[in-house]
């Protein structure tokens, strides 16, 4: 299976809001953080690599060599846990049938 890969809608920039009658300025927004090494465990980078590499395989896209490569150091011999493998494909699932839903439209 092939697949076209189609831009990713951009999050839109914080908008004025208004709140208890005054105007100010988001300037937090949680959709756009960049989640840094310090403050993930190694555990949570394996888990997105990994639904990366299943979207890659199910995709046959290059790349999931390099995701099992990543997978492996972070782990560093550990297994993923089963509750952690359910929301992985659960979250590659969800992505590919949101890519599929665009498709059919």
């Amino acid at each position: 299976m092939s697949a076209q890969l189609q831009p990713v809608a951009q999050v839109p920039p914080p908008q004025e809001q208004t709140e208890h009658g005054g105007r100010f300025k988001k300037t937090y927004d949680p959709r756009r953080h960049i989640f840094t090494r310090e403050e993930c465990s190694d555990g949570f980078w394996a888990a997105i690599e990994s639904v990366a590499m299943l979207l890659c395989e199910s995709l046959e896209l290059p790349g999931a060599e390099y995701s099992r490569g990543y997978i492996q150091n972070w782990l560093q011999g550990d297994v993923i846990p089963e509750k952690s493998a359910q929301k992985i494909f659960g979250a590659a699932d969800r992505i590919l049938k949101a890519g599929q839903a665009e498709v059919a439209q």
